[in-house]
């Protein structure tokens, strides 16, 4: 639908960071956007929620991951345009082929 950043924020114990680590950057590139995560920078007053802030481009490389309260990072279109035309997900999808096939299998 032509989102190019999703953003999540997150309140996860630091633990669980490897895991969301994984998911987010699937989800970057099953979507072809930026995935930019925020979590809190540190658990407070001993409890267990903290930890990383991350970005993950299209591709699924990690451009930021940090525990720092304020991080910048440059987001490039073009390379959104480019996870596009190479992502199968988003290829021209061709209904008559479909519609053919199934009539075939059908016996009509």
């Amino acid at each position: 639908m032509g989102a190019e950043v999703i953003l999540v924020p997150r309140a996860t114990p630091a633990e669980t960071y490897p895991r969301w680590r994984l998911v987010l950057r699937a989800g970057a590139v099953t979507s072809c956007a930026y995935v930019v995560s925020v979590n809190r920078p540190a658990a407070r007053s001993g409890g267990i929620i903290g930890g990383p802030s991350m970005v993950a481009s299209p591709s699924g490389e990690v451009l930021l991951e940090t525990t720092d309260p304020v991080a910048i990072v440059t987001l490039d279109k073009a390379v959104l345009e480019h996870a596009r035309r190479q992502y199968p997900g988003y290829l021209d999808v061709r209904a008559h082929v479909y519609e053919r096939a199934w009539r075939d299998v059908a016996g009509g």
